[in-house]
């Protein structure tokens, strides 16, 4: 059986997988702040004798340490099985864009603003007061909180 691997070798390649791998980056966060960063997957575990974990990495962490490793001009190559994985991932870790209305409370000033509608998703929210913020400048409450 033949390995097809790719080695990201020119600007444009990296332009183009940089700027996929930081939405997903991005939406593994947000991800993490709607249902919990408990439940983010690990990418790779060891676990001791006893079963328990001793070492990982999560999704988070792998897809940040491969957009570091090409943005620092490294060469960095993968196969299918990896970019099956990472669309797994993109997959996983959707969140419906249908959230529009879902109340946000700014944390600088305390106050409450909905949700217009998602941009760069999921790393900006425009919302009805105007404004543009990221996800650490808002606390967002997610489906019941919002009743």
């Amino acid at each position: 059986m033949e390995v097809i691997s790719v080695i990201i070798n020119t600007d444009k390649d990296k332009s183009i997988m940089l700027r996929k791998l930081m939405k997903l980056k991005d939406r593994i966060e947000t991800f993490g702040h709607k249902y919990g960063f408990e439940n983010i997957d690990n990418y790779t575990e060891r676990r001791r004798k006893n079963g328990v974990v001793g070492w990982r990495v999560s999704d988070w962490e792998f897809v940040d340490n491969m957009h570091n490793t090409i943005y620092n001009d490294h060469d960095f190559g993968y196969d299918g099985d990896l970019l099956k994985r990472l669309n797994k991932m993109w997959k996983k870790y959707h969140i419906k864009e249908d959230e529009v209305g879902t109340v946000m409370i700014v944390k600088k000033t305390d106050l409450i603003v909905k949700l217009v509608e998602i941009l760069h998703f999921p790393t900006r929210y425009k919302c009805n007061d105007g404004n543009i913020y990221a996800t650490y400048e808002v606390d967002i409450k997610w489906g019941d909180e919002n009743e």
